[in-house]
């Protein structure tokens, strides 16, 4: 696996993926930190001037993709040259079948007149 920072690629804008594209998208704070097992205050660091441990990186970048999957493009575009998306990644997936509905069932005189005689034995 490659590492989320190295020595020749420039420091992510945790503020902007966290405190911007996420909280726009309607993840919150909380969110970030329950998924990565964090406190909201250490969150709150890594937009400040922190930089979160790899793995956490990893947690708050694959919540920026399934949340913000444009930005997140454009993100990994910037920090590295070589990256392609997925194709996938933008792929929505199919509508569900529309049912038809029944209509319902109307009695005939002659469905009325069994009824009726059945009934009356």
């Amino acid at each position: 696996m490659s590492e989320i920072l190295t020595t020749n690629q420039k420091r992510r804008d945790w503020f902007k993926i966290i405190r911007v594209d996420l909280i726009n998208a309607g993840v919150s704070m909380a969110k970030v930190a329950s998924a990565c097992g964090r406190d909201p205050k250490t969150i709150e660091h890594w937009t400040i001037d922190g930089e979160p441990k790899d793995s956490d990186a990893r947690v708050v970048l694959a919540l920026y993709q399934k949340f913000c999957p444009q930005k997140y493009v454009e993100h990994m575009k910037s920090h590295d040259a070589n990256y392609t998306p997925p194709e996938h990644i933008f792929a929505r997936p199919p509508a569900p079948p529309v049912k038809k509905r029944e209509q319902p069932k109307t009695q005939t005189n002659d469905m009325q007149h069994e009824l009726f005689q059945g009934l009356k034995t």
